[in-house]
């Protein structure tokens, strides 16, 4: 299973709007490089996260160019006011944590046609699932399975897993293990350059 991170770093609710919308374009482009996505874990706000999780089986290597930094242009902002935000996708090791037990009680449970946080893509039916955990705000998506039920599973799995990984997350930037993911974004020299159409979609600026 490779894992890519989808992070803000330590930017403002502008580059975490930017997250949400790279995400679901990152997931589009697992699908078209014949990669499975298994499940995403989000972090922070559904539409402004700090950082998304996107679980895959296949080689990483076959994403090409969208691994790295990348760059939203904002030509509309006022004077004086930032107009280019960075955000980095990134693969990363899954913190070896055993998976916490979740309460049910916890979570609310969603079933939802989309295929990623984002996506383009769109089941035919509302087999997928996004559980949500109240006290901590952090969401998983899957539709891996065919079943809603057999996704349901799987999203509370992996939301004891995210828990846990959150866990240690949080362990490792205190020793200093993680922080230059989050803070070491290359400004300057994105692998890609992003602008936002009319409906708010982004585009590739080339």
């Amino acid at each position: 299973m490779t894992h890519l991170l989808v992070t803000a770093g330590v930017g403002p609710v502008e580059v975490r709007r930017f997250v949400a919308s790279l995400a679901g374009a990152v997931v589009d482009a697992c699908a078209r490089a014949g990669l499975v996505v298994e499940h995403t874990v989000t972090i922070g706000l559904s539409d402004a996260p700090s950082s998304v999780r996107i679980a895959v089986r296949g080689d990483a290597s076959a994403l090409g160019g969208w691994l790295g930094t990348h760059a939203l242009v904002d030509p509309v902002r006022g004077r004086g006011q930032r107009r280019r935000w960075y955000a980095g996708v990134v693969v990363v090791d899954e913190p070896d944590a055993a998976a916490i037990v979740v309460d049910p009680a916890d979570v609310e449970v969603t079933a939802t046609r989309s295929g990623g946080p984002g996506g383009q893509h769109v089941n035919t039916s509302s087999s997928a699932i996004r559980a949500v955990h109240r006290p901590t705000g952090i969401a998983v998506r899957v539709d891996a399975e065919r079943s809603q039920h057999a996704n349901r599973r799987r999203a509370l799995d992996r939301l004891g897993e995210a828990l846990a990984a959150r866990a240690a997350d949080a362990a490792a930037r205190s020793r200093g293990a993680q922080r230059s993911v989050h803070h070491g974004l290359v400004r300057g020299a994105p692998v890609r350059t992003w602008r936002r159409d009319a409906d708010g979609s982004l585009v590739d600026a080339g």
